[in-house]
């Protein structure tokens, strides 16, 4: 009963990141790369050109969306390997072939 409670626990988790994943990579990005271009003007000085510095906190915006996409999808498969190991286990023992 419990692992069955567990593989419907995962399963909807493993459903609804499938489904919200791109949307929570952009909207994490879409935060994080404004307060990057913000720090970023700032501690590069007044030496490089505003459009350098929003150009560079850009593309850390597209690396951050890129690193956490990857770090979703590798939760996604981390819940459904194990979803996956429950179902597939029934509790028999594995069977093993003898030769006589």
């Amino acid at each position: 009963m419990r692992e069955r409670s567990r593989i419907q626990q995962l399963a909807g988790r493993v459903g609804w990141l499938d489904r919200h994943r791109r949307v929570l990579a952009i909207a994490c990005a879409a935060v994080i790369a404004p307060l990057l271009i913000a720090r970023l003007s700032d501690a590069l000085g007044s030496d490089w050109p505003r459009m350098h510095a929003t150009l560079l906190g850009m593309v850390i915006g597209v690396m951050t969306w890129v690193v956490v996409e990857v770090m979703l999808v590798w939760l996604t498969a981390l819940w459904d390997t194990e979803c996956a190991r429950l179902m597939r286990d029934r509790g028999l023992p594995r069977a093993v072939v003898r030769r006589k």
